[in-house]
């Protein structure tokens, strides 16, 4: 099955929290820089941040940026591989699948 933009943008973000690149409680940049970066539209960005959120890894606080959250809601884990444990969150992305 061919993964959406979305889930590798996800797959990306989990990634770098896995390896430390990003650190709990730590700010993400910019929508528009981190756009850029991953080479995605805003939207799409938009959307994999929310899906994040929903999972339990980021928070967002309006005028103030978007937070990797310093403990991960129960239920939302990467297991060795760095995969999603948990099978759908509420947005439907089902994390179970590998992002190529």
């Amino acid at each position: 099955m061919k993964t959406t933009t979305v889930e590798s943008v996800v797959a990306i973000i989990l990634n770098q929290l896995k390896t430390g690149t990003l650190q709990a409680g730590g700010r993400l940049p910019s929508q528009r820089m981190l756009a850029a970066t991953l080479g995605v539209s805003r939207s799409t960005l938009r959307e994999a941040l929310n899906t994040l959120s929903g999972m339990g890894y980021l928070t967002s606080v309006q005028g103030k940026g978007t937070f990797i959250r310093d403990h991960v809601q129960s239920g939302a884990s990467l297991n060795p591989s760095g995969d999603l444990s948990s099978r759908r969150d509420h947005t439907g992305v089902d994390g179970s699948k590998r992002v190529a």
